[in-house]
């Protein structure tokens, strides 16, 4: 075939033999801890809106809440949710390596009103991803995977009663249940885990996110950083010049494949 080059090597050789560099960045990860309803959602929200050019995802660390056994069901009320145990955060850290690596991951689904794992997962994946919850610093696994640390502080009292709002609203609670709870659990375990976690924090961002001039200088601050952000290794590619299609190999080249004549 005359359109194709010299006929003494395999099909192989219709991909151009020198291997081009296909830089894929990291996911740069941003941990967003804070208070129960402390606005750390709403901080993430203002950060996707304005960061325009990028793809920016969330994570929830509610969707990573252990299944309740039956007997857990039953009681549910004395259930401490605002433990570290209550948490599977070891399942966390590895939907947030595989992140690290460029590649799309699938994390689970949580229905506070069954306290069971749905079948419905989230897809996550993007330039930049947020990963907000009371317990995002309590490792140093989780702390030493994020490229930055944010903390969310806001009053206590304005705390309790967002949470009243909506915890009546979302998660079927009454309000004296609600008030219980943070009393008995929600209160001691921001005192004994979350708290004593801001000092690992990059930026505290006060009052949460009607606190305007402290996000953009946040946002200032992220992009400035993605800037400098460093990509991944470079993943070898080969151009097929005939199909227009671009290969990513596993491999670091493609060798030669010679046909005695």
């Amino acid at each position: 075939m005359s359109s194709l080059p010299n006929s003494s090597f395999h099909y192989e050789n219709l991909f151009k033999q020198e291997t081009k560099p296909f830089l894929k960045p990291e996911a740069f990860l941003v941990g967003v801890c804070g208070g129960s309803a402390s606005g750390k959602t709403s901080v993430c929200r203002e950060i996707i809106r304005q960061l325009k050019g990028k793809k920016v995802d969330i994570i929830a660390q509610d969707w990573f809440y252990k299944p309740l056994t039956k007997e857990q069901r039953q009681d549910s009320a004395n259930y401490n949710f605002d433990s570290p145990l209550a948490i599977d955060l070891d399942l966390l850290a590895e939907k947030l390596r595989e992140l690290k690596k460029g590649k799309v991951v699938q994390c689970p689904d949580y229905d506070f009103v069954s306290h069971s794992r749905t079948k419905k997962t989230h897809q996550v994946s993007g330039d930049v991803i947020l990963i907000e919850g009371i317990f995002t610093f309590e490792t140093k696994e989780l702390r030493d995977l994020y490229d930055m640390k944010i903390f969310v502080d806001v009053d206590s009292d304005i705390r309790l009663s967002r949470r009243i709002l909506r915890d009546t609203s979302e998660r079927g609670r009454t309000i004296n249940g609600v008030i219980e709870q943070y009393f008995r659990f929600v209160k001691p375990g921001f005192e004994n885990f979350v708290a004593p976690k801001r000092k690992f924090s990059d930026v505290i961002i006060l009052r949460g996110s009607s606190n305007i001039v402290a996000i953009n200088l946040l946002l200032d601050r992220i992009k400035a950083e993605l800037q400098n952000h460093k990509p991944q290794k470079q993943i070898p590619f080969i151009y097929n010049r005939y199909s227009k299609d671009l290969e990513i190999l596993s491999i670091p080249t493609l060798k030669k494949v010679r046909v005695k004549n």
